[in-house]
C-alpha cells in the first residue's frame, strides 16, 4: 500500500551532491522526520515512510532559493527550536526549516555548502 504522498525521486540527468542525511523538517509545530539531500538542481527533502501519510515531501529547485542561514533556538521544543535549524527562505518567502542530525557537521556545514551551491546555480543561470 502506497502513502498518499509521494516521495522526490531524482531526474534522470540529476546528480547527488550533498549526500542524503537524517532530518526533520518543521512547519508550524508540525514536524516529519525523513531525510534532505541536494542535487545539482535541487533541495530534495524526503519524508519517511510513515510520515509520508501525513506530510508532504519538500523538492525546491536551487534557483528558488532566495537565502540559506541557520535559525537561532526558540527554545521551543514543538517547532524544532531546541536546536539551530538549516533555514531555507524560498523567493516567495515561503521558509523551510529542518533539524539536522549530528552526521556531517549540522545546521552550519549544510548552510554554506548549501549556499555555495545556490550561489553556483545562480551565475549558472545568468552568465555575464
Amino acid at each position: 500500500m502506497k502513502p498518499p504522498h509521494s516521495r522526490p525521486e531524482l531526474l534522470p540527468d540529476e546528480t547527488v551532491v550533498v549526500p542524503a542525511q537524517h532530518a526533520v523538517h518543521t512547519d508550524h509545530g508540525k514536524k516529519a522526520e525523513g531525510e534532505i539531500l541536494v542535487t545539482d538542481r535541487r533541495l530534495i527533502f524526503r519524508a519517511g515512510w510513515v510520515n509520508s501519510w501525513f506530510f508532504s515531501s519538500v523538492a525546491v529547485n536551487l534557483s528558488d532559493i532566495a537565502s540559506v542561514g541557520v535559525a537561532s533556538r526558540t527554545g521551543n521544543f514543538y517547532d524544532g527550536g531546541l536546536a539551530r535549524r538549516l533555514q531555507v527562505r524560498l523567493k516567495d518567502g515561503t521558509d523551510h526549516l529542518f533539524v539536522l542530525g549530528m552526521a556531517g557537521g549540522g545546521a552550519d556545514d549544510y548552510a554554506n555548502s548549501l549556499a555555495a551551491l545556490v550561489n553556483q546555480a545562480a551565475a549558472n543561470a545568468n552568465p555575464e
